[in-house]
C-alpha cells in the first residue's frame, strides 16, 4: 500500500486483527503494529509481512488516519 501526505501532517497507522503480522515503511519504521509519526510531503509504502510463516494467510485490518 501506498499513501502520500503533506509536510507537518500526523500519519497514523493502526493494524489490528493478527497477532502474527507487523508493518514497515521504507525508511521511517520497521515491524510495528502501530505507529505515529510528523510526515513530509512525499508518497510512503508500507508492506505488511507475517511474523512467523504458517500454511495460510492471515487477515488483518490496517487503518491509515492523516490529519
Amino acid at each position: 500500500m501506498c499513501f502520500g501526505s503533506g509536510n507537518g501532517q500526523t500519519a497514523r497507522l493502526d493494524l489490528a486483527g493478527s497477532d502474527n503480522a507487523c508493518f514497515t515503511i521504507d525508511g521511517v519504521v520497521d515491524c510495528q503494529s502501530n505507529y505515529s509519526f510528523d510526515s513530509a510531503r512525499r508518497t510512503y509504502r508500507v508492506d505488511v509481512y507475517q511474523l512467523f510463516p504458517r500454511a495460510v494467510a492471515e487477515t488483518f485490518n490496517l487503518q491509515l488516519t492523516i490529519q
